[in-house]
């Protein structure tokens, strides 16, 4: 007898956005995966009725897609269907880890017998895999079974991309295809026709389901495995005038990935503005490629570059509104342009005022606002052609700090529900911290350092980092002293009495300095200046205290304004 199983990828989640190893962790769905699945969700491509059986795996990731897709379900849960279990690499990123010697002995083992530390390998990954899909298939054959000849029985299984490949590759090894191709988008899957008889039941074909929403970019769960939305490439740019050349940009390469908010920082003059107008060829550069979303911008025509620049809305520090104009005819203009019809223009204007949360707003003049209030209208206008990526160039310079810390939650709302990738232009070290994931520091021209936002604060390699990260400039005084060491807690130890573990164990005090908390990306970071025992027996008994302890330290000579 044959049926039919319909097995489908649950939404992206938050983990997908940070480009995260996340396999066991219960992560829930993102805003922006969640609204994907909606869409889905709104065109019914999946048939359903009462009769039906439904599965999900012991993560609620699978049961929200569920829900989402096909309304309150009761549902069986297979725990062998969890996705794989990478044990300490859980919550990290491949950037995060690549220098790991125990995840590079993991990630790049062919024999697929090493287990990631606390997790499993890859072979016991798909040996329970295997027990689970058995399961499935067992319930879904004893309904077979039981069922009315005339009438096809179907299952609908939502699980996780990783185990929907594992179940195709063990049942199709010969279609010749990798695991990865073989995981299916979010919200998709697989339509498989089952066989049952005395053996049991068994999928004997399958067919590709694909229903992503356009445009919806997702990763497959890799976070190598993404191409850069943005791809800068030996980017040089030189000014010339008739009594200098300066060369603002000296060869830069840099890769931006969808979804993220990446940030970009310098102190003055370093070439911050100057790179994020090329991005767009707003500052056409001297040499180098600009690569977005696969383009090549430099060998567009002016009319294919236009249209092209629809993609990469951009706000900027002085608001640049129409001040003859009322808010809803700014948020109008870029869609007139486009060539949108007025009613559909007023219609989508009216939406992202809501959006931006000045809806009582639209009639009002720019004169008539706060800069808070011209900033959102600005936000509101750059969304309006539903941008791929939105470039924000000091766009939080001119306002006070709560004001400024309201713009910068609407900038990550934005990003979380609607997967716009956004690039942050500052010299603010709190601005990076509140929101970006990924930053890079600019210094003269070129990229002194790049990576994850967390990483950069807590271990600066290079020197314009450590002016950046150091807290120097949150100071009023100078200190120098001997024995002053700067150390930085992650978030598993921001709160753990360190200091006072620290005198009890070696019997001798230290003088506190500075110390500061902060919030970054979701996570608790601090930092603090310490000045040891003078003594230098008992200080290096304190060094290995918290080397002991596994607390990130430097020793420094001085600390405070601009050092």
């Amino acid at each position: 007898m044959e049926s039919i199983i319909y097995i489908i990828r649950h939404g992206i989640t938050k983990g997908n956005q940070k480009r995260w190893y996340y396999g066991a962790s219960d992560i829930s769905l993102s805003p922006q995966g969640r609204r994907e699945l909606e869409l889905i969700a709104r065109d019914n491509p999946y048939p359903v009725e009462d009769d039906y059986s439904f599965f999900t795996s012991g993560l609620s990731r699978t049961k929200e897609t569920l829900e989402i897709l096909f309304g309150d379900r009761n549902s069986t849960e297979i725990k062998d269907l969890n996705e794989m279990n990478f044990g300490s690499f859980e919550m990290h990123t491949y950037e995060e880890l690549e220098d790991d010697p125990e995840f590079k002995k993991w990630v790049f083992d062919e024999t697929w017998d090493v287990s990631s530390p606390g997790g499993e390998s890859r072979n016991e990954f798909h040996r329970r895999v295997s027990r689970g899909a058995k399961e499935l298939f067992k319930l879904h054959g004893e309904r077979v079974k039981k069922s009315d000849r005339s009438e096809e029985v179907c299952s609908i299984a939502v699980l996780h991309g990783g185990v929907i490949a594992a179940i195709l590759g063990e049942y199709f090894p010969d279609r010749g295809k990798t695991w990865w191709d073989l995981i299916p988008p979010p919200g998709s899957g697989y339509k498989l026709t089952m066989k049952t008889d005395e053996n049991g039941t068994v999928p004997v074909a399958f067919e590709v389901m694909d229903y992503r929403p356009k445009d919806a970019g997702y990763d497959k769960g890799s976070p190598s495995d993404k191409a850069p939305i943005i791809k800068l490439e030996g980017l040089v740019k030189t000014f010339k005038s008739k009594s200098d050349t300066v060369q603002a940009l000296k060869g830069i390469d840099l890769s931006i990935y969808k979804g993220e908010i990446f940030g970009i920082i310098g102190l003055s003059g370093a070439g911050k503005s100057t790179i994020v107008r090329c991005m767009n060829l707003l500052e056409r550069p001297t040499s180098g490629r600009v690569m977005v979303d696969g383009v090549d911008m430099m060998s567009l025509s002016k009319k294919e570059l236009n249209l092209k620049r629809r993609e990469i809305a951009m706000i900027f520090q002085q608001f640049n509104l129409l001040m003859q104009r009322n808010c809803l005819e700014n948020i109008c203009f870029p869609l007139e342009i486009a060539g949108v019809s007025g009613a559909e223009a007023i219609s989508r204007a009216k939406q992202l005022l809501e959006v931006v949360e000045l809806s009582d707003k639209a009639k009002a003049y720019p004169s008539q606002l706060s800069g808070g209030q011209k900033q959102r209208i600005a936000i509101a206008r750059a969304l309006a052609t539903n941008p791929k990526v939105l470039l924000c160039d000091e766009a939080t310079s001119a306002l006070d700090p709560k004001t400024t810390r309201a713009i910068l939650s609407l900038l990550k709302r934005i990003n979380e529900e609607y997967g716009i990738t956004i690039v942050v232009i500052t010299h603010e070290m709190s601005v990076i911290q509140q929101i970006c994931h990924t930053v890079a520091i600019i210094d003269n021209g070129v990229i002194a350092e790049t990576g994850p936002v967390t990483e950069i604060f807590a271990n600066p390699q290079t020197e314009a980092a450590k002016k950046l990260v150091f807290p120097g400039r949150t100071m009023t005084t100078t200190y120098s002293a001997k024995r002053l060491v700067r150390m930085v807690f992650d978030g598993r130890s921001t709160f753990e009495p360190v200091i006072s573990n620290m005198i009890m164990a070696c019997g001798e005090p230290v003088n506190i300095m500075y110390a500061n908390v902060q919030n970054i990306d979701g996570v608790s970071v601090g930092q603090m200046i310490i000045q040891l025992s003078e003594d230098r027996k008992a200080a290096d008994k304190q060094l290995e205290f918290l080397k002991s302890q596994g607390i990130k330290f430097d020793e420094i000579e001085e600390v405070g304004i601009d050092v």
